[in-house]
């Protein structure tokens, strides 16, 4: 219905004349029109709004039921439970660019439980997080080591209680601290200490995970195999099985793992005993051989372990090599026995020629500074060392790094590096006053890192000394 205002109605009067009388009767019956609109709507007064629902009541909510898998959130029951959830919200949000700040966060938060428990379901949560997280390996290699050397974490995991003849124990904690296993005797509380460390390790306990999942290679494999299996799962399996290969090789390329453990590793992969031939690898170990030695490759080339390089790829031409493998497989092997016979066979003409280097990447570079030091830490032999080093004088300030790392890390070995140091005047001491005056001590994961820093300091030449002492004193 339309309304119309008085002035409109007025404009229109003339028209209005021959019908009514006056306006006032006009303006009458309108409001009667609308009194009688109220009363009665107008367009209840058609057929045409019939199909329209009566007396329906709209209710603002309306019950739900549950389904079985419907949603909830997760509450930890048990102190495990509390711990685990803790470090998966942690680990979910690593990234290359807040890496550092969430490792941080991640000892903060560990440093607040006491349980024993927590070695294990770390080493479980890290392990999980590499079978897809393989971009991020690097991370969580750095974050394992910065958690390996926190000692006092690891003290506080056990309990030390004393009896009445003044002699101590301990214990380690757990949820119900009850018939515990007692450690003991010792003499005084630093003697125990010393015992926690040596037997409470998170590095231990991750290697015993890392242990467990390699060797379970065999049960996926034979689960892979089988006829009819879905892709999606097929692809898990392998992932499961490579993806722990490649965390051994990459922790061992960061100085995390001995090598002793990687020979173990080949000898299982490549089946080899003794060098007999005992059974025939599957194919997903001969994969995992490859990939294992692409990422060691760079690491354990040098010449001391010539030996043992010989000895595998004589027995892969041997006993391996012309078995019926696929073809994808073959081009593996064949690939890695021609980069064998490129760089290995050669490798003694090579060093026979000191004078000639080839074109390397940074990397390798920095690989191999650090071997030569590390050699000479086993085996010091000044003058070959002093020769090899020369090579790589353009690398004077990384040379450095390593020789005082080295020294920090292992004091008892800090008199040998000194002598080193001293015999490659080719380093010069500005590169070393440089070191110091840009070192980070939150960097060096290494117990009373500044007390080694100010001994070692002592050792060099007194026109350092004193110069060296106060940059380190101020760190």
């Amino acid at each position: 219905m339309k309304k119309y205002s008085y002035q409109f109605i007025l404009s229109k009067q003339d028209q209005f004349q021959n019908k009514l009388d006056t306006l006032s009767e006009f303006v009458k019956q309108y409001e009667t029109i609308l009194k009688e609109d109220n009363i009665r709507p107008l367009f209840s007064q058609t057929h045409k709004y019939d199909l329209f629902p009566k007396k329906r009541i709209f209710k603002r909510y309306i019950n739900l039921t549950k389904g079985n898998n419907a949603w909830v959130p997760y509450i930890p029951k048990t102190e495990n439970d509390k711990i685990r959830k803790t470090i998966k919200i942690i680990l979910n949000k690593i990234t290359e660019r807040n890496a550092d700040l969430l490792i941080k966060t991640l000892i903060c938060e560990i440093n607040k439980f006491t349980n024993i428990n927590i070695l294990d379901i770390l080493a479980d949560e890290v392990l999980d997080k590499i079978t897809y997280d393989y971009s991020y390996h690097n991370i969580y290699i750095k974050l394992c080591t910065k958690i390996s050397n926190l000692n006092k974490w690891h003290i506080n995991l056990a309990s030390i209680i004393t009896d009445e003849y003044n002699k101590y124990y301990w214990y380690k904690n757990t949820s119900e601290n009850k018939n515990n296993e007692l450690y003991g005797p010792f003499e005084n509380e630093r003697e125990t200490s010393n015992n926690i460390e040596k037997i409470i390790s998170f590095k231990y306990n991750l290697l015993d995970k890392l242990q467990i999942r390699f060797n379970d290679r065999n049960q996926y494999i034979e689960e892979s195999c089988q006829e009819g299996i879905d892709d999606e799962i097929r692809f898990k399996y392998r992932r499961n099985i490579f993806s722990i290969i490649e965390f051994i090789g990459k922790m061992y390329r960061k100085k995390y793992l001995p090598e002793k453990i990687i020979h173990v590793c080949i000898l299982q992969l490549l089946h080899y005993k003794t060098g007999k031939f005992s059974s025939l690898p599957r194919e997903e170990e001969i994969e995992g051989f490859c990939i294992l030695w692409k990422i060691i490759d760079n690491k354990i080339g040098a010449p001391f372990q010539q030996e043992y390089i010989y000895q595998y790829f004589k027995y892969i031409k041997t006993y391996i090599l012309h078995c019926p493998w696929s073809k994808r497989i073959k081009f593996m092997l064949v690939d890695l026995m021609e980069k064998y016979d490129k760089k290995y066979l050669t490798t003694m003409q090579k060093y026979s020629q000191p004078n000639q280097i080839e074109k390397e990447s940074e990397e390798e570079i920095l690989d191999k500074i650090e071997d030569i030091i590390y050699s000479y830490k086993k085996t010091p032999n000044i003058d070959n060392t002093v020769s090899d080093l020369k090579k790589y004088r353009n690398h004077s300030s990384f040379i450095i790094e390593t020789i005082m790392y080295s020294s920090i890390e292992d004091i008892d070995k800090s008199e040998s590096l000194i002598i080193l140091y001293n015999d490659c005047q080719f380093l010069g001491n500005e590169h070393i006053i440089s070191y110091f005056q840009n070192l980070n001590l939150a960097d060096i994961d290494i117990p009373n890192a500044k007390e080694n820093m100010i001994n070692l300091i002592k050792k060099l030449d007194q026109n350092l000394t004193d110069k060296l002492i106060s940059i380190v004193e101020n760190l």
